[in-house]
């Protein structure tokens, strides 16, 4: 496609020379990246070597077509499962699924898979295989076995090879209400499925499960109660729930498509003249906790670094993002979910990928990744899904993220970058809760 940039200068000044930019991405770059970085590593961990200050960053090399870009073989990678049934029928949802329904695995190098395996919990005794109908490079559809339990998810290949494992599945088992009072007053049997943590615009949502125990239909309401103020946030009536049957409710972790603040929340049961088996109190130990990001790399690393901090000196710019060093290969992940704006190759970023974060305005770029990216332009991603693995395509030294927010309207679209170091300091902390 054709670039908006003539090759002359860069964002916020400097000049590169003229260059042929056939493949460039568009409306944008020069990006004022990263200059260059070393890390180096070892057997313990990551050693980082921050670059000294007003290193000279070198020319930009020649954008190479995306034909062109290296993809290196080797073991199959999931980046997505979902399941493709309607929900009420084999699927809960798109990444909750009943035993037997049928997946579509998405991601690279698929075409020679024919197994599934559900690991469950911790140790083989619980693993499960399930089949591969289809298979092409980029996606499979297989059935979740009889046996299938909530964890994580692996492909074998023809050869035997297993590939990297991946999380986001949950597999359903049905809930038993065995709790009948001696009253003949009806009462309401409830309980929260997994998982007990969300994120916002993640690929889980809390299900809140409940039933009627009685001989009659009762009304029943449900409140979403926030724990750090005591707050209702969202109320569900179910008039005339009729005894016996199941019931759910999904949350996503908004309101009126208006993210909530992170922190613990509780469904609680009200309905007149019954009596409430268990109900959700504002301690309730099986509340749900919401998070709203998630910190982009998976894996041991190192940020606020000498001259890949925001704003460091670049010659005719500043740097526009913050470069957090990690091994090549480690897994890297949307910190927030929403919308692929660009997904492609440049001499600069190498693979990167920019999204526009559900809820948020802000832009979220990441640059330099080992391979092409998981997503594409224009897909819908969720927060923690795999993007791809920290690398150092593009003009980089040392495997690295180059991570840019920018403000609305968004990156080169009119937005500015600002410092990402509070956001990912804050998503670094650990959760409590």
């Amino acid at each position: 496609m054709r670039s908006l940039w003539n090759g002359s200068a860069r964002p916020g000044g400097g000049s590169f020379g003229r260059a042929k930019t056939r493949y460039a991405v568009p409306g944008i770059l020069a990006l004022a990246l990263l200059a260059p970085a070393t890390a180096a590593a070892d057997s313990g961990g990551v050693a980082i070597t921050p670059p000294r200050t007003g290193h000279a960053q070198p020319a930009p090399r020649q954008p190479a077509p995306p034909s062109a870009a290296p993809r290196p073989a080797g073991r199959a990678q999931i980046a997505d499962v979902r399941c493709t049934a309607n929900p009420g029928g084999p699927c809960v949802d798109g990444h909750r699924a009943n035993r037997g329904a049928t997946v579509q695995l998405r991601g690279r190098r698929l075409a020679n898979v024919k197994q599934v395996v559900f690991y469950g919990g911790r140790g083989a005794a619980d693993d499960a295989l399930g089949p591969v109908q289809s298979a092409g490079a980029t996606k499979a559809v297989a059935t979740v076995p009889a046996a299938g339990l909530s964890g994580p998810i692996a492909v074998i290949d023809a050869a035997g090879k297993r590939s990297k494992r991946w999380e986001g599945l949950i597999v359903d088992t049905a809930t038993s209400f065995s709790f009948r009072p001696a009253s003949a007053m009806p009462s309401v049997q409830v309980g929260l499925s997994q998982p007990r943590t969300i994120f916002f615009g993640g690929m889980q949502r809390a299900i809140f499960n409940f039933e009627v125990i009685g001989d009659r239909p009762t009304d029943v309401q449900v409140d979403l109660v926030r724990l750090t103020d005591h707050a209702v946030v969202q109320s569900w009536l179910r008039p005339g729930t009729s005894p016996g049957v199941p019931q759910r409710i999904a949350w996503n972790g908004a309101v009126r498509r208006k993210p909530q603040p992170q922190g613990r929340y509780a469904f609680r049961v009200t309905t007149p003249g019954a009596l409430t088996s268990r109900a959700a109190s504002p301690d309730d130990q099986e509340a749900v906790t919401l998070i709203g990001y998630v910190f982009p790399i998976r894996g041991v690393h190192t940020f606020n670094l000498g001259a890949g901090r925001f704003g460091a000196a670049r010659r005719g710019h500043v740097h526009q993002g913050q470069d957090v060093f990690a091994r090549c290969g480690t897994p890297l992940v949307a910190a927030r979910g929403g919308k692929v704006t660009y997904a492609g190759y440049h001499a600069l970023a190498g693979y990167y990928v920019v999204i526009n974060g559900s809820g948020t305005g802000v832009d979220f770029m990441y640059a330099h990744l080992r391979e092409p990216a998981l997503v594409a332009t224009g897909d819908t991603v969720y927060t923690g899904q795999q993007l791809g693995e920290v690398g150092d395509t593009g003009d980089a030294v040392g495997c690295h993220l180059h991570f840019e927010e920018w403000s609305a309207p968004g990156w080169y679209k009119g937005g500015h970058a600002y410092d990402p170091l509070p956001d990912l300091r804050r998503w670094d902390a650990p959760v409590v809760g």
